[in-house]
Formats: structure tokens, C-alpha cells, sequence
């Protein structure tokens, strides 16, 4: 299941599905059902496919771990008023895309601040944040930050 998340973190999610197959087939412990159908659930969000990523978080004993990715799935549905009812909890990167998704930049920046500054996507996010409120040179020099760490992030301003 580690291998799964790795594909998944780098986006290989055809592989990722592959080994969540294998997976289910020898995944007898009720933690390690969840952990597939959780990893199965994220490749669903990721590929658009929203009521099938639902179906696996239903399957999930978990209620907290299930809360926290359905309010990553209703981000990724453009949920955003239920996305931060979900994530209030956390006070993560996902519950300060929501507040960005929500227009509610300063609250989004609060949360941003509490974050590693040495995570590219919390200063990319951060930059975003201080150009909503234009602060264009904290935009630039957050973004700036960003792209040093992950270079792919650039392309997201395209």
C-alpha cells in the first residue's frame, strides 16, 4: 500500500490502481481495507470520477478519516462551503484552499502562516493569497520561494 501511495503522490495512477487491485486481494485487516479503499478514493478524486471516489470513502469504518477526505472531495466538487465545514478540524493546506476557494483570503492566509513555510505548495498557496489582497512583490516573493522548491509549480500560472 505504500507503493500505491507513491505512485499516487506522483501521479502515476494507472500503476496506483494496479497495486490497490493486488492490494484488495490480500488486505484482510479492517485498517488495511480502509487504507485501500482510502487510496482508491484519491485516485477517483483525482481522475474527476466524484461518485465513485464517494463509494470508496463509504466503505471506510473510519469517520474521521472519511470527514477529512470528503472535504477534500467537496473541493474538489467546488464545494467549498461544505469543504470547510469538513476541514475546520485541520486548519490544513486543503482547508486554506477552500477559504481561498471561498474568497476569504485573509482567513486563508492566517491558516497558511501556521503551515511549514518550507512546503512549496503552502507558499505557492501563500502567494495566491498575497495577490488577492495585491501584494504583488509578498505574491512574487512567495511564488518565487515556491518555484525554487518545485519548479513544476509554474506551470499552474499558465
Amino acid at each position: 500500500m505504500n507503493l500505491a501511495y507513491n505512485q499516487i503522490q506522483k501521479n502515476d495512477l494507472e500503476a496506483a490502481q494496479q497495486t490497490l487491485e493486488t492490494a484488495k486481494l490480500v488486505a484482510d485487516e479492517p485498517a488495511e481495507k480502509d487504507m485501500v479503499a482510502l487510496q482508491c478514493a484519491c485516485i477517483a478524486m483525482k481522475q474527476g470520477q466524484y461518485s465513485e471516489a464517494e463509494s470508496a470513502l463509504n466503505t471506510i469504518s473510519d469517520e474521521g478519516m472519511t470527514r477529512y477526505y470528503r472535504g477534500v472531495l467537496a473541493i474538489y466538487q467546488e464545494d467549498n462551503d461544505k469543504a470547510i465545514r469538513l476541514l475546520s478540524d485541520d486548519k490544513d493546506i486543503n482547508y486554506a484552499i477552500a477559504l481561498l476557494n471561498k474568497n476569504q483570503v485573509k482567513e486563508a492566509l492566517k491558516v497558511l502562516q501556521d503551515l511549514d513555510q518550507d512546503c512549496p505548495y503552502v507558499l505557492y498557496a501563500s502567494g495566491i493569497a498575497y495577490g488577492r489582497l495585491n501584494e504583488n512583490a509578498k505574491a512574487a516573493e512567495y511564488k518565487a520561494k515556491a518555484y525554487q522548491i518545485d519548479p513544476s509549480l509554474r506551470l499552474l500560472d499558465n
